[in-house]
């Protein structure tokens, strides 16, 4: 298989027996497909930064249900939320602020 680009820009893959019929004014070779299908690796910075956006990603989302699980509290028609409540919602909040995030959190304590 060739990989040929068409004079219009389109890329085609050609079986090398049809290439001489199929080959047109202004096209061209590209590469030979048959070389390197292997696709490109990342590297270890991408890895790394990958694993490292899945740790932020589960950190917020584990926080973000622990909000849910007190939204109840701040938008019904019960009393005004306790101080207590309030602190404990905004060090939710602030977790992704922390110096350990997102390897390191220290999740702070639920009311009673």
């Amino acid at each position: 298989m060739k990989k040929i680009q068409k004079a219009d820009g389109t890329i085609h893959f050609i079986n090398e027996k049809f290439i001489d019929s199929l080959l047109g004014e202004g096209d061209v070779i590209l590469e030979d497909s048959t070389t390197d299908r292997t696709p490109p690796q990342p590297s270890a910075e991408e890895v790394t930064a990958y694993h490292r956006e899945k740790a932020m990603r589960a950190a917020r989302e584990q926080r973000d249900i622990l909000l849910q699980q007190t939204d109840w509290m701040m938008f019904s028609d019960t009393a005004t939320p306790s101080q207590v409540w309030l602190d404990y919602r905004q060090v939710l909040r602030d977790v992704p602020s922390q110096a350990g995030f997102p390897d390191n959190i220290t999740w702070p304590t639920k009311p009673e």
